[in-house]
């Protein structure tokens, strides 16, 4: 248990818990043992301040206290923790895995028994220092793994760093340790992530309620009698797959874990072991069901080499036929003689050949000849059907793609780069480079003289006067265009007498324009090409006002009846503006209308909760039984003395 000072609410729980778990733990086994340890952390700045609390209610700070050895007496566990010393310590985290590990090591000072189910539970309201953090005090030795308690004290806490969670794995599994971790709610997503990597591990909510805890320890006690677990220290030289049909009847399949088991029922576990590499020769597996000591070890040595490649094989032949007269065949391999190479031998080296290494791009040992995509025959590669190239590295798909193509259908793919056909370019030849993709047609102008070809598209030029159009060839205000003189008109008479001129002026300065509004203006042709101007009497002109708003409109100038007609576009093209007070409004109902269904929820939760407490609470109540035995301060009027010379029993009323 930490005992820092924010345990000091817990600590009662903590001893509730002993004298629950006696009796709960009495019910399953009658050979139940409670020890009780206590932690703090190493005792240096910045993790403790030994002379911070020093008062005959709180305890020098200590690293590791064994309080009390494993024994019988649940009632000794509770005096033991209730007047355990609080300390204090200054970091937030503390030094829980050096408690741990001295737990686990120190067998005799704990009073670990060699073939009993061993269950630790380490209780704290705080995260955990771990290898690397004694560092900051100048400790930086890895633990050796070994126990150093001197009358119940951890002494080496200011010589070795903390244990790594690698470490406390190996020692929980090689002592057969399942570990429990009941802590306070406001830690356990800390302590989650330890499950996944100590085996066997589990979590416990530590509150003022202790049943959560004592059920976990009891489901976990019958979970281990009642099932197995396969383990091994295989390394990863050797695989080993576990085959079992749990039961008699059952089917034998792949799993290293039987569930349900039955006393006197013998379970049978098949081990088929594999050698992945020949790395190691010699191992020694142990095999082993977790939570128990007996073990199965297997002395393993590895045979590397087969019968064939001696001499006096049937099957090895020296300057074999099937090597080119030029190599030993052994086992079906040919091992060539000096200055041959080849799969057969065929290659000749002092012939001017060159070696295997020369199929290898960057000459290293883990590099694979040819790159794996051709064979090396004579020291060069010939490249499967899809790869070319000196050493296989090239192919004719991996080159970029536009539109879904490769290199745009523009070129080819030559080498993993693309080699673009005339008048394209780009990494994957997406850019039209040909000048007349850029030219009007019948003109002879890049972009009509305005603006500039980029990827067979024009850049207009926007100062001092703005371009648009497929080929820069429109604008509002450009010279000879008189767009901006009709602007005032099409206001007043389209869009109600908008902009400079009155509804007076409008009749008198538009008298010889017509002005027609149509749903919406033709801007380009069926090839979706900005519509062309045959003169300076036909063009397409925007305008945008003081609202940000463009008027879309386009007009035709008649010379003999000088007329001019417009046709102008009903609605302007406004930019969108955002009304603020709806998604406001929004917002805040969808957050209300949350809240009211959590409270529902918890309402509904609590009411159900509520009423199942109350009906168990009844029938304990009808099922109780009431008679004088159950008081204690009642006797009975009868004493039975036994006489131990005497096979009678002597019975007085009083």
């Amino acid at each position: 248990m930490d005992v820092s000072l924010s345990m000091e609410k817990v600590k009662d729980t903590v001893s509730k818990l002993g004298g629950k778990l006696a009796i709960a733990m009495q019910n399953l086994t009658s050979n139940f043992r409670l020890g009780f340890g206590t932690f703090i952390d190493k005792v240096v700045l910045p993790f403790t301040d030994r002379d911070a609390v020093n008062t005959a209610k709180y305890a020098s700070p200590y690293s590791f206290l064994n309080n009390l050895p494993l024994n019988e007496s649940a009632k000794l566990f509770t005096e033991k923790v209730k007047t355990a010393q609080l300390s204090s310590n200054v970091d937030h985290p503390e030094g829980g895995f050096d408690a741990i590990l001295q737990s686990i090591v120190c067998e005799e000072q704990i009073g670990w028994r060699l073939n009993a189910t061993r269950l630790l539970i380490f209780s704290t309201d705080a995260s955990f220092h771990h290898a690397g953090d004694g560092k900051l005090v100048g400790v930086i030795e890895p633990h050796d793994g070994k126990c150093y308690l001197e009358n119940g004290y951890y002494t080496q806490s200011l010589k070795f760093d903390y244990p790594s969670v690698a470490l406390l794995n190996y020692y929980v599994k090689k002592h057969n340790i399942d570990l429990i971790f009941a802590v306070t709610e406001k830690v356990k997503n800390i302590y989650q992530q330890l499950l996944d990597r100590i085996d066997g591990s589990q979590l416990a909510i530590l509150s003022s309620d202790t049943d959560e805890v004592k059920k976990l320890v009891m489901d976990k006690y019958k979970k281990l009698k009642q099932s197995v677990l396969i383990t091994d220290n295989a390394t990863s030289d050797i695989y080993i797959e576990y085959f079992s049909s749990c039961t008699e009847r059952a089917e034998e399949k792949k799993t290293k874990e039987c569930h349900d088991i039955r006393y006197n029922k013998p379970v049978n576990f098949k081990a088929i072991i594999k050698a992945t590499s020949c790395g190691k020769k010699n191992h020694v597996i142990e095999i082993k069901p977790r939570s128990l000591s007996e073990s199965l070890i297997v002395e393993l040595e590895l045979q590397c080499e087969c019968d064939c490649k001696q001499p006096e094989h049937e099957e090895y032949e020296e300057n074999s036929k099937h090597c080119s007269l030029n190599g030993t065949l052994s086992c079906g391999v040919c091992n060539c003689n000096s200055g041959r190479f080849g799969k057969f031998c065929e290659c000749n080296e002092n012939e001017g050949a060159i070696t295997v290494d020369s199929c290898k791009m960057q000459n290293t040992t883990d590099e694979l000849p040819c790159l794996g995509r051709g064979n090396c025959i004579c020291g060069k590669c010939t490249c499967d059907k899809e790869y070319s190239g000196a050493y296989c590295q090239c192919d004719n798909f991996s080159c970029k793609r536009y539109n879904n193509k490769i290199c745009s259908g523009n070129g080819i793919c030559d080498c993993n780069q693309c080699k673009c056909n005339p008048g394209f370019s780009g990494s994957a030849c997406e850019c039209d480079t040909r000048e007349e993709s850029c030219m009007a047609t019948g003109s002879q102008d890049i972009c009509s003289g305005k603006g500039t070809c980029d990827c067979g598209e024009c850049k207009c030029q926007t100062h001092p006067i703005r371009y648009w159009g497929r080929f820069c060839q429109t604008c509002s205000n450009c010279p000879g265009q008189r767009c901006s003189e009709f602007v005032d008109c099409v206001e007043c008479q389209a869009f109600s007498n908008m902009g400079k001129n009155t509804t007076s002026d409008c009749s008198i300065y538009c008298a010889n324009i017509t002005v027609k509004s149509v749903d919406k203006v033709k801007k380009y042709t069926e090839n979706e090409q900005v519509i062309e101007s045959v003169d300076d009497n036909f063009k397409l002109c925007e305008h945008i006002n003081d609202d940000e708003c463009t008027i879309l409109f386009k007009y035709t100038y008649d010379s003999k009846q000088q007329m001019t007609s417009i046709e102008v576009q009903k609605h302007k093209i406004c930019p969108r503006k955002i009304d603020f007070l709806p998604i406001i409004l929004l917002v805040s109902g969808t957050i209300l209308i949350g809240g009211m269904i959590i409270l529902v929820i918890w309402k509904i939760v609590t009411e159900v909760h509520d009423r199942h407490e109350y009906t168990r609470f009844e029938k304990e109540r009808q099922s109780s039984k009431w008679n004088n035995d159950e008081n204690p301060l009642y006797k009975g009027a009868t004493t039975t003395v036994n006489n131990p010379m005497f096979n009678k029993r002597i019975s007085v009323n009083c």
